[in-house]
């Protein structure tokens, strides 16, 4: 597949990307690791129990770092204040 432009290409892998991780968690898989931009997408993938692994991981952020000045979003885990709250 030939690109247009490079911003093209770069949609076009994040698509890509996006695709093969609902198809691995649709198996039960996960990535074991990936770039910055794809973390909170991972994260989004350990849904079980609602996701108890996420609200586990951001329980000990705030205990750990209150303040949420110790590197925010890696590894799709926000501080408090930065916190995307679902509706």
């Amino acid at each position: 597949m030939r690109c247009c432009g490079r911003k093209q290409c770069e949609l076009d892998g994040r698509e890509g990307f996006t695709r093969v991780v609902q198809i691995a968690a649709e198996n039960g898989w996960s990535e074991y690791r990936t770039a910055p931009a794809f973390y909170d997408l991972i994260m989004n993938v350990f849904s079980f129990n609602n996701h108890a692994l996420l609200r586990f991981n951001e329980t000990l952020k705030d205990a750990i770092d209150p303040n949420g000045i110790i590197s925010p979003g890696r590894y799709g885990i926000w501080p408090k204040h930065l916190r995307k709250e679902d509706a």
